[in-house]
């Protein structure tokens, strides 16, 4: 909402809204939402002229932001799938409410229900809304704790997604890394393990060593980070093993979720 309500300071979008409703949509100059909402919510095709007007420059900043952080990124989005999903929303989650409930709470802003039915009679359907969302979660709760109660799950699961790392280290020889990657997945520290040969030419004490080593790759957690770096450590044979980890900037949500639901702790 807050992107949204700023692109209203755009004297291109003013000027469009107020050939389309009138010189005086703008007191003083002032940005009035009740005045943009009569005129907006009167009919389907005011409706739609007003999405065309500021949906476009909304995502696009949004996925500005979204793109240029890090981590787990949560943006509230009330008309995401009326204004169309962007490529950079790799989840959504729904969150509805029993229209009785819609009601009540939208008192507290001075809503009446038929208020309440004006600005939705123009939204999809609830029922489509539920099948275009990954999750969905019902805001019926009777207190704010209680809400909190039920979205921490998923909360929980979503931030342990964002913390998929990609990580590697190397040995002198096939079995040692078989063992240590079998230890690894078997131990819940990985989700997978590949081993693969390859010619490694490495700095070591000061002097330039060429020669065929073991790499290992794998799928974790960086919570469980250091415990896997205590775990390739005791069972290794070098005095120093090469051990590194990248963070997995995006991924496949099905994938992601795999890595978290399967690691220690979950």
């Amino acid at each position: 909402d807050a992107v949204a309500k700023a692109q209203w300071n755009d004297p291109a979008i003013r000027e469009a809204a107020m050939r389309r409703w009138g010189d005086d949509l703008f007191p003083d100059g002032r940005f009035v939402p009740a005045l943009i909402a009569r005129r907006a919510f009167a009919t389907q095709a005011d409706h739609d002229f007003l999405g065309g007007l500021i949906h476009p420059a909304t995502h696009r900043e949004l996925g500005r932001a979204v793109t240029q952080s890090r981590g787990w990124v949560v943006v509230e989005i009330p008309l995401l799938f009326e204004a169309g999903v962007g490529e950079w929303v790799d989840r959504a989650v729904y969150v509805t409410a029993p229209f009785e409930q819609r009601v009540a709470r939208s008192a507290e802003r001075g809503w009446s229900p038929d208020e309440v039915s004006t600005r939705e009679r123009w939204l999809l359907p609830v029922e489509k809304k539920r099948t275009l969302a990954d999750e969905v979660l019902v805001n019926d709760a009777e207190t704010l704790e209680e809400w909190k109660d039920r979205c921490r799950e998923v909360g929980l699961l979503y931030a342990r997604m964002s913390d998929v790392v990609q990580g590697r280290f190397f040995c002198d020889n096939k079995d040692e890394a078989g063992r240590i990657a079998q230890a690894l997945v078997d131990e819940r520290l990985a989700v997978a393990a590949q081993v693969g040969e390859v010619q490694s030419v490495y700095l070591w004490k000061g002097e330039t060593c060429k020669h065929a080593e073991w790499k290992v790759e794998f799928l974790t957690l960086g919570s469980l980070f250091k415990d896997v770096c205590a775990r390739v450590i005791a069972l290794h044979s070098y005095e120093l093993p090469p051990l590194t980890a990248c963070e997995v900037f995006r991924g496949e949500a099905r994938t992601l979720a795999w890595v978290a639901n399967s690691l220690v702790g979950h």
